[in-house]
């Protein structure tokens, strides 16, 4: 497992070389309440709108 903490960029590659992998989205300190499943290449965390401004 890898963790991502203020590293957009790092994330970004990791995604790259890793594009079938998973990521949770969490708050910094996590928390049950928050906790979101996305692929590695889901536009909502890469950046990437899925609708490409549509």
């Amino acid at each position: 497992m890898q963790r991502f903490v203020d590293g957009d960029s790092d994330y970004l590659q990791w995604a790259h070389h890793y594009p079938s992998g998973s990521a949770v989205n969490c708050t910094r300190n996590p928390s049950p309440s928050y906790l979101k499943l996305h692929r590695a290449t889901c536009g909502t965390i890469t950046g990437t709108p899925a609708n490409s401004g549509v």
